[in-house]
């Protein structure tokens, strides 16, 4: 059996280079949005309104993020995460287990 890679002709050669040129062209244009953003979240604030922000913050902090993730681990932080489980996972847990259990019990069709 031969392998195909090493016998590609010309076309095949031209037709995979395009391809790869367009997928890292796709990639960049995919992440540079997310890029620019992370980069105006971790600059100083008063900086960002100056403009000029691209993909590298002119000011590094994180006093933005100061609200969002305060320092309260010892009292709160295993509360936050049962609460995130309880509160998303196991009510779609809960909701498929009913679910399956009213197919099984005759009352609908399995169409």
């Amino acid at each position: 059996m031969t392998n195909k890679a090493f016998n590609a002709t010309r076309s095949e050669k031209l037709f995979d280079l395009f391809n790869y040129i367009l997928m890292a062209l796709i990639v960049v244009l995919t992440l540079y949005p997310f890029l620019n953003v992370l980069a105006i979240s971790l600059n100083n604030s008063t900086d960002t309104v100056r403009g000029g922000i691209y993909i590298w913050p002119r000011q590094f902090t994180l006093e933005n993020y100061k609200n969002d993730f305060p320092v309260r681990w010892p009292s709160s932080g295993p509360a936050n995460i049962y609460s995130s489980y309880f509160g998303r996972d196991g009510t779609w847990i809960d909701l498929r287990v009913y679910a399956c259990f009213y197919i099984e019990s005759g009352r609908v069709s399995r169409s």
